[in-house]
């Protein structure tokens, strides 16, 4: 849900139109959450989203829950920490994002910025520094902080992964 507010407020930051809602799974606690969040450069119509084209998994679950969504079309980024399964290979970005924050001392909550920060670099929609004002506009003192190391993680990681890979083929 934060992850999924943050991107909205970026891309409001970056003047574009933008809705975000949660939808709750059946449980009270601990059941599947869904963020979705519409982004356009003009008005709104409906902030349903029955095609995606991008979808950012945190969870097994939520994975399971959206691959109704997921056409040919839909980039998807998911913690391949947490979902070591996926029903298709094409667009499929794997991130260890839950690895990467225990690995930086990170708390696991940290994840979603983690894939936030891959969701950047990969689709260039809403820029790195747009996200950071988000969350300095939401947040502060050493959550701000780890919220911003965990984010600059994940975007780093794609561009590394992506230099390597130009790298081997030239």
């Amino acid at each position: 849900m934060f992850a999924g507010e943050i991107l909205a407020s970026a891309a409001v930051i970056e003047g574009k139109e933008a809705t975000a809602f949660a939808a709750y799974g059946s449980q009270a606690r601990g059941g599947e959450v869904s963020s979705y969040v519409v982004i356009a450069e003009s008005e709104i119509p409906s902030p349903f989203v029955f095609a995606p084209k991008f979808l950012i998994c945190l969870s097994e679950e939520s994975y399971l829950c959206n691959t109704c969504l997921i056409s040919e079309e839909t980039i998807v980024i998911y913690d391949s920490s947490l979902i070591k399964e996926v029903k298709w290979e094409k667009n499929h970005f794997g991130i260890p994002a839950t690895e990467c924050v225990q690995e930086v001392s990170f708390n696991p909550p940290g994840a979603n910025m983690v894939l936030l920060g891959t969701f950047s670099a990969i689709t260039s929609i809403i820029l790195l520094d747009s996200l950071r004002n988000a969350l300095k506009d939401r947040l502060k003192g050493r959550i701000l902080e780890t919220n911003l190391l965990a984010l600059k993680e994940g975007y780093n990681l794609v561009k590394s992964k992506l230099r390597r890979r130009y790298d081997k083929n030239q």
